[in-house]
């Protein structure tokens, strides 16, 4: 399902996923409202661009915060997005603030925007394999919102799921917001 999902983006054209990723973008500002610390994600290539969100929330004074990950300890934590400082290259495609940046402690968050490879109309997520954000979500106050984030050609009729998945509150596509409580078989 990961590989299908993933050749399903990469066949967008350019041009059509950066439509799409502004459209996102306008959904999620919506969304998120006036919460006062949210955490984005750098995109990779088979993700919806969210820097415009991150740069806005910024611009207002909203504490934004961005994943770094720990490889060998196959961990997750949140910093501190500076939108004047560089992000480094923390491999595998991923990009992080910088080591020195500030860590935002996860009750600093009332938003966390989650990208994936695919996901259904419960709101549950298929990321890439490694459990990182799962591990991280799942360590979350119960208040925090989770997002899902993605382009319309990933959702799915059914994402399998384990007691370790941890399930969305919405999910956002350029089409669509998908609420949790709409969902059919949301557990």
């Amino acid at each position: 399902m990961r590989g299908a999902l993933l050749r399903a983006v990469v066949e967008i054209p350019l041009e059509t996923r950066a439509s799409a990723s502004g459209a996102i973008c306008a959904r999620l500002e919506g969304l998120i409202g006036d919460a006062r610390g949210v955490m984005v994600y750098a995109p990779m290539a088979s993700e919806p661009d969210v820097m415009p969100v991150a740069r806005s929330l910024a611009a207002r004074g909203v504490l934004v915060a961005m994943p770094r990950v720990d490889w060998e300890a196959l961990s997750m934590s949140a910093a501190r997005f500076d939108p004047e400082g560089e992000l480094e290259d923390a491999g595998r495609g991923v990009w992080q603030p910088a080591a020195s940046a500030e860590r935002a402690p996860p009750e600093s968050l009332e938003v966390v925007l989650a990208p994936g490879v695919g996901f259904d109309r419960a709101c549950r997520r298929l990321g890439r394999g490694g459990g990182f954000y799962d591990r991280w979500l799942g360590q979350l106050p119960s208040g925090v919102r989770r997002v899902g984030v993605a382009f319309g050609v990933q959702l799915v009729d059914h994402v399998p799921a384990g007691a370790h998945d941890v399930v969305m509150h919405a999910v956002v596509t350029e089409d669509e917001v998908i609420p949790r409580e709409r969902a059919k078989e949301a557990p």
